[in-house]
């Protein structure tokens, strides 16, 4: 089974530097980038827009703990492929910079893979560890 839109996330814009080109990895250190936030939706949600159980003890933010991630979704459900889309890729379209915002995606899904010894993975998806 494929789930085609799970919505990693980062733990701050600092765990991109390693997957940055240097020039951008300047801008983030010293160009006042801090990431980016999602618009102000005109509506409510009574549970909010994460599930509660998403967010990892250590209070990162839900998207962020790849362990969490895969015994909540990858396991439970038996997802053999993952499409990482990310969490600010909703915004990413309305950055100034199109160079950087798309070295910023890019480096958002390479950094969203799990290390040497995790799960196999290909560009934007992860493959899980319960089929290896």
């Amino acid at each position: 089974m494929i789930d085609c839109d799970v919505h990693q996330n980062l733990t701050s814009i600092n765990d991109l530097l390693d997957y940055l080109p240097e020039a951008y990895r300047e801008h983030v250190l010293h160009g006042g980038y801090a990431g980016i936030d999602f618009p102000s939706y005109p509506w409510t949600h009574p549970e909010g827009f994460w599930r509660r159980d998403a967010f990892p003890e250590d209070g990162r933010p839900p998207g962020s703990d790849y362990d969490l991630l895969r015994r909540q979704l990858l396991d439970e459900y038996s997802i053999d492929y993952a499409i990482l889309t990310g969490e600010d890729i909703l915004t990413a379209s309305a950055f100034s910079s199109p160079q950087f915002m798309s070295a910023r995606t890019a480096a958002g899904r390479w950094a969203s893979r799990p290390r040497p010894g995790g799960r196999s993975t290909t560009s934007s998806t992860t493959r899980s560890s319960r089929r290896r």
